[in-house]
């Protein structure tokens, strides 16, 4: 598929190396063929997480659109490529499920200069279940009747003080079950090229072959990371733990891809 002929859809699931993609294709897809672009920052933070705000385009921006990368469930790709009149690729990197946690985990607590616990984090409602419990689970396995809960989830990251500050504010989330797991794992054939983020290089060659992207990819990025104002606490053991318990679902999905993929080699 060239770069003017059809649509790539990256889901871009938090902390599976999504900003090196998108680093290395700014220059690739002119800004008008993108998703997102906006007259804000905040503006475009809002719509990089709301499948509503992508669904709610004009027909004529949809038709512009070759490159749409957000923190979107794989339902939302599934839906553009099912009502999109132009050919769409869906691209998907996962990443072991602990190892992904623990990232995450270390991103809430640099954006608040460490302010907070590691297990202050984890016990907030909404950081600790949306999160950092399964997320990419809930990612690949969430109905469409839960895109507003998690453009709600998603929002609360842009005011992570304001929101960790104000208890009452808080709310439940809903769980991440069996049957999420499923049906994340029966999506994962609907993938065009799915990776998995140890084998970064390789998913990138598939990518360049599959949907013309650059041969070569810019180096890896770790958000947050260069910019803090001093190094991170260690992770208690208690909180490793209960994040390994907590994510119990993303291994097996993560396995459930990686033999995807060594059948497929």
């Amino acid at each position: 598929m060239t770069r003017d002929a059809g649509v790539v859809f990256h889901v871009h699931v938090m902390k599976t190396a999504g900003t090196t993609v998108n680093n290395t294709l700014m220059e690739f897809y002119p800004p008008a063929s993108r998703y997102v672009q906006a007259k804000t920052k905040m503006d475009a933070a809002h719509m990089k997480v709301s499948p509503q705000a992508l669904f709610g385009l004009s027909p004529q921006r949809k038709e512009e659109l070759r490159y749409i990368s957000g923190h979107m469930p794989l339902g939302a790709a599934l839906r553009y490529r099912d009502e999109s009149t132009r050919p769409v690729a869906i691209t998907l990197l996962l990443r072991d499920g602990l190892e992904r946690a623990v990232s995450n985990l270390l991103h809430l607590a640099r954006q608040c200069d460490f302010a907070f616990s590691y297990r202050e984090l984890l016990d907030d409602p909404v950081l600790g279940n949306y999160f950092l419990s399964n997320h990419q689970t809930r990612a690949l396995g969430l109905r469409e009747s839960g895109w507003a809960e998690w453009q709600r989830c998603f929002e609360r990251l842009l005011f992570l003080k304001l929101h960790l500050e104000t208890p009452e504010a808080q709310f439940t989330v809903s769980p991440v079950e069996e049957e999420d797991l499923a049906r994340a794992v029966s999506g994962l054939p609907e993938v065009d090229v799915l990776g998995v983020q140890g084998q970064f290089d390789d998913w990138w060659r598939r990518c360049h072959t599959r949907v013309g992207w650059p041969l070569a990819h810019s180096l890896p990025v770790n958000v947050g990371a260069k910019t803090q104002r001093r190094r991170a606490p260690d992770i208690p053991g208690s909180v490793m733990d209960e994040l390994r318990e907590r994510n119990r679902l993303d291994e097996s999905l993560c396995a459930a891809a990686r033999e995807r993929l060594s059948a497929h080699a």
